[in-house]
């Protein structure tokens, strides 16, 4: 579920689960300081932040790799897209050049024919 400052935008939804699971974070850092007394900088360090996690405390920081990947996803889409939308653009640029082309050689065609028939209608 959304909170309202999110909004229906997939990476601000991203965002704000980002959020949300960084607050919790620091909730946790503050109780586990609070029950043992320990300072911060204690539950910095690595061979700490590993039993923690053998022992199922959710102490440790974890990278929010949702949102990293829906953004990277969503930029990869509009990156494909764009060189779509130039391959197609370069194919409209050639077949407009292609109809003027054509368009040039059947006037000049349609004047072929006609000096033809004022020829031969005179003959």
């Amino acid at each position: 579920m959304a909170h309202r400052w999110c909004g229906n935008n997939d990476a601000a939804q991203g965002k704000c689960y980002g959020c949300c699971v960084n607050r919790q974070h620091r909730r946790i850092q503050e109780d586990l300081m609070e029950v043992t007394g320990l300072s911060r900088s204690v539950f910095v360090k690595s061979h700490i932040r590993k039993l923690l996690t053998d022992n199922g405390i959710g102490y440790t920081k974890t990278e929010c790799s949702v949102t990293l990947t829906l953004i990277s996803r969503k930029q990869s889409q509009i990156t494909n897209l764009k060189e779509k939308l130039a391959q197609k653009d370069k194919y409209i640029a050639k077949l407009t050049e292609e109809n003027q082309a054509l368009k040039n050689e059947c006037e000049l065609l349609r004047g072929r024919l006609f000096l033809l028939m004022q020829r031969q209608s005179l003959l």
